[in-house]
């Protein structure tokens, strides 16, 4: 019995794939005590990948996933994405998705909140079809210079967005989107 128990514990503490059956999925940290998945370290995808977020919730900490040049990233599901890094010196950003030319992002789902403005930058392809953005904006993080949701920068980049909600939050009047 306690070879079975001890060998049940182990798998618990295994990364954990987060994907749909027959889609190449991402591997995250395994879930804390508390039920969150904790981002360690930026999660790179130069492929393409799916995240499913049903009845998961993910914490930043500052870390991001970044899409590469020729990667792409599907996000799908009801769960929740938070940031909860906050700014501590001027022009220091700490992005949720971070998309390199060449790259493409699709959030088909999801609730989303961060302390620290950008949820999405991105120099790549971005389709929004669903999702909650909140950002919460406060005097704990003073140091950000905007409080945009999406920046989108770079001659070839795009954003469509066709379903989701925006709240860039309180505070902050420099940014458009």
């Amino acid at each position: 019995l306690a070879i079975v128990i001890s060998m049940a514990m182990l798998v618990a503490m295994m990364p954990m794939g987060v994907f749909a059956t027959g889609e190449k999925g991402i591997t995250l940290p395994a879930v804390s005590e508390d039920g969150v998945i904790k981002l360690t370290q930026n999660i790179e995808i130069s492929d393409a990948e799916v995240l499913d977020l049903t009845d998961k919730t993910i914490t930043t900490d500052g870390y991001n996933f970044v899409i590469k040049e020729g990667g792409s990233l599907i996000v799908k599901g009801q769960g929740t994405v938070k940031s909860e890094k906050v700014a501590t010196k001027k022009n220091e950003i700490f992005k949720t998705f971070m998309v390199e030319e060449g790259g493409s992002l699709i959030i088909n789902g999801g609730t989303f909140t961060t302390k620290t403005a950008q949820f999405i930058v991105s120099r790549g392809t971005v389709n929004v079809t669903g999702g909650n953005f909140s950002a919460e904006y406060n005097t704990e993080n003073d140091y950000t210079d905007s409080n945009c949701a999406f920046v989108i920068t770079g001659e070839n980049s795009t954003l469509n967005m066709t379903g989701g909600t925006i709240n860039a939050g309180n505070g902050a009047d420099d940014c458009g989107l």
